[in-house]
């Protein structure tokens, strides 16, 4: 990070390898050992941020940059937000946060000492639709931070492996969210 009396700059790793959007499109699709090492390398990474108490929000193919050797960058953490990753919510908890009688008698819409609500709830709606879980495109309620990075990677990993058209595909889900389980 630089820091000037007007400016504030940070210096990142330079990506020669541009978005993983334009190369997948420069290439239609990848055959399935790039796809799975790219992917492996966005699921260790994301991964790791989670261990760090970290939620992107907003992984998609224009937020995943290659270096000149074809690995995977995850950038653009403007939607990010942090958690206590020490702090693991239950099933029963997670099976009913789209009740607001539960989450208030829970008390899990309050925010807990040290700024953040229990476990990984998260209340704001962001990212791109495209690659959001269903509870963040149908729902206002509280969801779990972890869960919708997973759903995006899920999204992600289709967009690897073939040419698919991926907004009919999640607008279909979204229409049937009601029939989708929860994540």
């Amino acid at each position: 990070m630089v820091e000037t009396e007007k400016q504030i700059g940070i210096i990142l790793e330079y990506a020669s390898g541009g978005e993983l959007f334009d190369y997948i499109l420069n290439h239609r699709y990848l055959k399935d050992n790039a796809a799975r090492r790219l992917f492996a390398q966005l699921v260790s990474g994301v991964g790791y941020l989670h261990k760090k108490g970290i939620v992107h929000r907003d992984l998609k193919l224009e937020n995943l940059l290659l270096d000149r050797n074809r690995n995977i960058i995850i950038t653009d953490f403007g939607f990010a937000n942090t958690f206590n990753s020490d702090d693991e919510l239950g099933e029963a908890v997670e099976e009913n946060l789209s009740n607001r009688e539960y989450v208030k008698r829970m008390e899990l819409d309050k925010i807990q000492p040290g700024g953040y609500r229990r476990g990984d709830l998260m209340q704001t709606s962001c990212g791109s639709p495209c690659y959001a879980a269903p509870e963040l495109v149908v729902s206002d309620s509280l969801y779990t931070g972890r869960k919708v990075d997973v759903w995006s990677c899920g999204v992600i990993l289709v967009s690897l492996c073939g040419p698919v058209n991926t907004n009919f595909w999640l607008i279909s889900l979204v229409r049937n969210a009601s029939r989708i389980p929860s994540i």
